[in-house]
């Protein structure tokens, strides 16, 4: 069943996004914001936030946790170097 829905009061950096948004996933205002009604309807959309994390997590996930843990030490070994050096 297709309806008509009107949209009132949108701000103009709203719509100058949503252009944008549209112009960059290669479809028109009206098919954009119909995908993005679609998606957070149905639950499928991730907060752009959500997915920096993800990906955040997912390019960290082969490191080694004993390199990182020496590279802090190293770090806080340096730092308090340098705080001794300002004291003394």
């Amino acid at each position: 069943m297709a309806s008509t829905i009107t949209l009132r009061n949108l701000d103009e950096n709203t719509q100058r996004a949503l252009r944008h948004r549209a112009v960059d996933n290669g479809r028109s205002l009206e098919a954009e914001i119909r995908a993005i009604l679609t998606a957070t309807a149905r639950g499928t959309g991730t907060s752009p936030l959500f997915a920096a994390a993800e990906d955040c997590r997912a390019s960290l996930a082969d490191v080694d946790c004993d390199v990182i843990d020496a590279l802090a030490d190293a770090w806080e070994q340096r730092r308090n170097e340098q705080q001794r050096e300002v004291f003394w």
